[in-house]
């Protein structure tokens, strides 16, 4: 939309995000971040940052003069680099194509997860339980993982619903495959084991959740709360996860399909 814009949006407000979204859609946004919710209070008078930014942007039709800095690109690996936008919050990443490999993207037949693994070589490591371990599971494996043992159809998801899940700690190996293989088959919304009770209820009502995945071992008591109260109407399903071991490092069976409305 090319027309100046304001937007207020206050860092609790549980719509948040999709006031994020809405000022993306202008090409000249101004975002105000308040520490609020969603009503702007009578006290904001007073906020001298506000007054001020609203006063520029209609003295100047929402065109004032940049004062933005841009920040410079910080190297993350041999192919990437990103640059932190503190204005808008977000990060910018550049990334070397040319040193890719061949068949990544959809106009080479790929752009997906699975493509990705299968341009590995099949017996290459994939991951391991640590930098001083010998086990690890291999790209052939994972692809195999996710077509079988990890395959979200035995659960009864369906094409483009939500995937909620608990993500095991630690951001090993498990927390890997369940990213991974639940990203390859649907969209994918992990939820950190401490995330609040109002936090997880916010998460699975804006992303619409039709399933959750929790895994046995990994405490998720706000997690749990939360599905336990959006799940009261039978919208969602609940689905219980063992990870099996370090012999194939990350991988993991579902124990319970259930079509329970609440956690045990």
């Amino acid at each position: 939309i090319r027309v100046p814009s304001f937007h207020i949006v206050g860092i609790d407000d549980k719509f948040k995000t999709q006031s994020e979204e809405i000022a993306t859609l202008f090409t000249k946004c101004t975002v105000a971040y308040l520490n609020s919710g969603h009503i702007v209070g009578r006290e904001e008078r007073s906020n001298e940052d506000l007054c001020s930014s609203l006063k520029i942007f209609l003295s100047t039709c929402g065109n004032p003069p940049s004062t933005r800095v841009e920040e410079p690109y910080i190297r993350m690996s041999s192919v990437s680099s990103i640059s932190i936008d503190a204005h808008l919050q977000m990060a910018n990443v550049k990334l070397d194509h040319h040193k890719l490999p061949e068949g990544l993207y959809a106009s080479e037949g790929g752009s997906t997860i699975m493509s990705l693994l299968k341009n590995q070589p099949s017996s290459k490591p994939f991951l391991y339980v640590s930098r001083a371990s010998t086990n690890s599971t291999t790209y052939g494996e994972m692809i195999e993982f996710i077509q079988d043992a990890g395959n979200l159809r035995q659960l009864g998801v369906k094409v483009g619903e939500v995937v909620a899940y608990g993500s095991p700690l630690g951001g090993g190996a498990a927390a890997a495959v369940a990213f991974l293989s639940i990203g390859a088959q649907t969209a994918a919304a992990p939820m950190a084991p401490g995330t609040t009770e109002p936090d997880a209820l916010d998460t699975l009502d804006q992303f619409k959740a039709k399933h959750l995945i929790l895994f046995n071992g990994v405490d998720c008591p706000g997690v749990e709360s939360a599905f336990k109260k959006y799940s009261e109407d039978g919208n969602a399903m609940l689905h219980r996860a063992t990870i099996t071991g370090n012999d194939r490092p990350g991988l993991f069976k579902y124990t319970t399909i259930s079509k329970s409305k609440s956690p045990e």
